[in-house]
């Protein structure tokens, strides 16, 4: 296993997913420019992309975290499932100051790319403001921030749309393309 093979392999990155190989449909290439503009250094670091399930927004963000690794910059794709279970299970009594650390590693990461925010979780106030706190964080340090959701936008925190909706610094776009997984599996 050559180096660069084994470091994206640590970084838990989906090298089969790329720009290149995405699905190329008219519903789903406004999301496509997004991410790639990141990718290419944009001047804005927020992108928020909301659609439904199935329509490529997380091969996008495994895109995005390959295109980055591959400049050398380390990047990892996180589902929301995963970072609330990893808060949670970081509230343990055994190891004090656990919490704070795990919750400071999400909010000073030089890249986060979290996808299918809302799914898989309790929707619980808790952790909406643990996100809401994430969010204002890296907006205010303006730390590069990728979010994905199926949910719609009127769903979402208000401060946390307030922030993708700043066009300064943020970007906020619908993949409106429809689930494309039933049409792989035909094949």
């Amino acid at each position: 296993m050559t180096n660069q093979t084994q470091e994206q392999s640590q970084n838990n990155i989906q090298t089969q997913k790329t720009f290149d190989n995405f699905k190329r449909i008219k519903e789903a290439e406004l999301s496509l420019e997004a991410f790639k503009s990141l990718a290419d250094g944009a001047d804005w670091f927020m992108l928020l992309c909301y659609g439904t399930a199935g329509c490529g927004k997380t091969h996008l963000c495994e895109a995005l975290a390959y295109s980055l690794c591959q400049k050398g910059l380390f990047s990892r794709v996180i589902d929301w499932p995963s970072l609330i279970r990893n808060l949670k299970s970081s509230m343990s009594g055994e190891y004090r100051g656990l919490y704070d650390e795990v919750f400071k590693n999400y909010c000073r990461a030089e890249r986060l790319i979290l996808d299918d925010v809302g799914m898989g979780g309790t929707g619980s106030n808790w952790e909406w403001g643990e996100f809401e706190e994430i969010i204002c964080y890296r907006y205010k340090n303006e730390l590069l921030t990728v979010v994905t959701t199926n949910m719609d936008i009127p769903q979402l925190p208000d401060r946390v749309v307030s922030r993708f909706r700043d066009k300064t610094k943020a970007r906020m776009v619908k993949n409106g393309a429809d689930d494309y997984r039933p049409s792989l599996s035909a094949k």
